[in-house]
Formats: C-alpha cells, sequence, structure tokens
C-alpha cells in the first residue's frame, strides 16, 4: 500500500522522457509529455485501508499531482467478487479490506473506468512475504565531492532469510521520524518595552517530532542465488548534516514479496533514478507499468497497480553520537544598541546577561516538525 508513494515521486520523473538507450550527453530541455494517465497502488495482505491514485502526467520542469476525478475504481478477484474504491479526495480512491477477502494464493486485479474507457491490470497472485529479519545500523564515514569534507552517520542494514513459499523478490520502504529539542527552553521574553519572567508565554515550542517517507528504492531477488538468503542488505543512511540523530531516531520498515514483473518494474525505476544523475548517463527510457487501455494497448500509461505479501517493523535509535557538528547559528548575542523596541523576542540569560538568538532556535516547529507526540512513540 506504502508503495504508491514512491511510485508518484517516480512518475514525476518519467513525465517527459522519451525513449532511447545511447550514451551520449543529452539536452535537459524535456519535452513535455502532454496528459499521460497515471494509475498507482499496491493491494497487501494486510488489513486496513487500501489506495489507489488516479492522475495526470504534467510538465517535467513544473511537476505537480494533478489529480483525475469521477474515476470507478475496482479490485477484483478470481471468483468475481469486486470491491469499489471511493474518492476521498480528489484523485485519491481509498477502500478499507477485510482480512478475509486478501486470501494467500487467490488473485487480484485492477479496474478503472473514466469517461467511457476501460483500463485493467492482468491477475496478479497474493504471495506471502518473507518475516523481516535482523534490522541494525553502523556509524560509518561517507566520502564527498569535496575531498576535504567527509560525512558521519549510520548506515542501516537488513538480513533476508526467504522461507519455502515465500516470495523470492523483495523491495522495501522506509518511513523516518525523530525526535527533535529547540536549543533553548522559552524562558525570557522581551515584548518590546518589558521583559517578562518564565511562564509568561507558554514554553510547549521545546520538543517537536518530524516524519519523512525515504524516497530511495531498494530491490532484491532470491531467485537465482544457491541459498535464499542476502545478508547486509544497505537500506537508509542518515548523515549529521541534520537532526535527525540528535535525540531520539525511529525508522519503520516495510518489505514486500513481489511476483516477478512487479520485481522488474521497481528494479528498472530504482536503476533509472540512479543513472539519471549527470548529464552523460544512458538516456532513460518510459517505463510502462502493467495498467493498459482495453480497447487500445498501444494507449501509454504510467504507475503499477501491485499485489505482494508484506511485513513491517519499527526500530529506535536512542544513542548518543559526538559527531555533530557545533550549531553556530543558535549562538546567543547583544545587539549593539540593546533589545530593540516593538520587535517581541525570546530571550536567553548568559552570565546575568540577557541576550537574544534566532528564532529557530526557541521555536523548534520552525524547523517542520510538530509539537504533538505520535500516539506509536514509545517512551
Amino acid at each position: 500500500m506504502q508503495l504508491n508513494k514512491y511510485s508518484r515521486i517516480v512518475t514525476c520523473i518519467l513525465l517527459a522522457w522519451v525513449v532511447g538507450g545511447c550514451v551520449e550527453p543529452y539536452d535537459m530541455n524535456v519535452k513535455d509529455a502532454g496528459t499521460t494517465l497515471v494509475i498507482d497502488g499496491m493491494l497487501t495482505d494486510r488489513e486496513g485501508n487500501h489506495r489507489i491514485t488516479i492522475s495526470r502526467s504534467t510538465s517535467y520542469n513544473e511537476p505537480y499531482f494533478n489529480p483525475l476525478s469521477g474515476c470507478l475504481v475496482e479490485v477484483i478477484d478470481r471468483d468475481g467478487s469486486a470491491l469499489v474504491f471511493g474518492e476521498g479526495e480528489p484523485g485519491v480512491y481509498e477502500r478499507y479490506i477485510d482480512q478475509s477477502y486478501l486470501v494467500h494464493g487467490n488473485e487480484y486485479m485492477l479496474r478503472v473506468e473514466y469517461d467511457g474507457t476501460s483500463y485493467e491490470s492482468d491477475f496478479q497472485e497474493l504471495v506471502p512475504a518473507a518475516p523481516i529479519g535482523r534490522v541494525y545500523w553502523q556509524v560509518e564515514e561517507r566520502e564527498t565531492t569535496d575531498p576535504e569534507f567527509t560525512l558521519q552517520g549510520i548506515q542501516f542494514y537488513t538480513d533476508l532469510e526467504v522461507p519455502e513459499g515465500t516470495a523470492q523478490n523483495y523491495s522495501w520502504t522506509l518511513e523516518e521520524t525523530w525526535e527533535y529539542h529547540s536549543t533553548y527552553p522559552i524562558l525570557y521574553y522581551w515584548d518590546g518595552y518589558v521583559i517578562h519572567p518564565p511562564g509568561f508565554v507558554p514554553s510547549d515550542l521545546y520538543y517537536c517530532w518530524d516524519s519523512r517517507v525515504i524516497p530511495e528504492i531498494y530491490t532484491v531477488s532470491t531467485r537465482v542465488l544457491s541459498e535464499p538468503t542476502v545478508s547486509g542488505m544497505k537500506l537508509h543512511y542518515v548523515d549529521n548534516q541534520s537532526d535527525r540523530l540528535k535525540i531520539r531516531y525511529s525508522l519503520l520498515i516495510r518489505q514486500y514479496g513481489l511476483n516477478e514483473e512487479a520485481y522488474l518494474y521497481w528494479t528498472q525505476i530504482k536503476e533509472m533514478s540512479q543513472e539519471t544523475g549527470g548529464l552523460y548517463e544512458t538516456q532513460p527510457s518510459q517505463i510502462r507499468g502493467n495498467m493498459v487501455n482495453t480497447e487500445d494497448e498501444s494507449d501509454l500509461m504510467l504507475g503499477y497497480f501491485g499485489v505482494c505479501g508484506v511485513d513491517e517493523r519499527r526500530i529506535y535509535v536512542d544513542e548518543g553520537f559526538s559527531f555533530f557538528p557545533q550549531n553556530l547559528n543558535c549562538t546567543p548575542y547583544l545587539p549593539p544598541w540593546g533589545l530593540p523596541k516593538g520587535f517581541p523576542k525570546y530571550l536567553v540569560e548568559v552570565n546575568m546577561v540577557f541576550m537574544m538568538a534566532n528564532i529557530e532556535c526557541f521555536d523548534c516547529t520552525k524547523h517542520g516538525g510538530r509539537t504533538k507526540k505520535p500516539e506509536w512513540w514509545e517512551p
């Protein structure tokens, strides 16, 4: 169900690329792909809300989500039992699916009807995924383009062992959440005329939490291995150039068991995203998904509807790392002409002298997070 987030990111990349395979410099003035239909979704073996997104492609230079409303969206199994998805917000179709409908070994397809035209995927078998193995991290350095500057951080890994009867191909999606604090708690407040003592203004801007879906794509296959195991599969790397690891960090890992077609699709997407970082890389080809116009198979469509088993695990990192650079932006200072009038400021006391600092040093929400702790956040 989460893979559609990645496909939405990917389709922004695919919007205007034309077929090609030569290795030569290419013109970054990419032509507009028009309004190609984009259908994304994932049916997993987990009970809960499942989502299908339907949109039109947009310009490569100005990508955005261009929703397509008014579609009839159905997931159908081999017995003909259909579940209709409702449109909650424009272009987003959702349905709560009970576990009784999600049966391993059963086959499912997606059908979308819009403006008299029908689009369908092929039937795909729902195969269970292997359980997530050991997930761990190591402190590692990474070189940068600057030979005098090296990143420090932690590299996540996982081990995969595939039991008989589970999928042979896998992908992972990751979502990170981290707790962070302001540099200074809000104690003293200057309203332009008077310095107010602690308690005058709310001090609940010190603790924040933020989350992000990690855009990288991770895939592996055990189909051609002598043993169905993978050790040390690299996942996400978190460096010390942000506040993610300063207090507490959490990583939610979802491991999907893919059929061969889905594995090839996502591997192509991964390779394409890795190879198009420079002007002299292989020109990307337009990767078609598995949805087709039932009346015109030549009709180009983007996105992918997948059916797969999934396992998930959340881990926490509480280590007190010592590799963070000093935050010079929060060094207190005293204005040369004294505290400004008519300009409310939070203050910090240093050696019995009231000094100023940037608002971001007191208000954690200025860094993008929220003061509400996630309900699932462990104490």
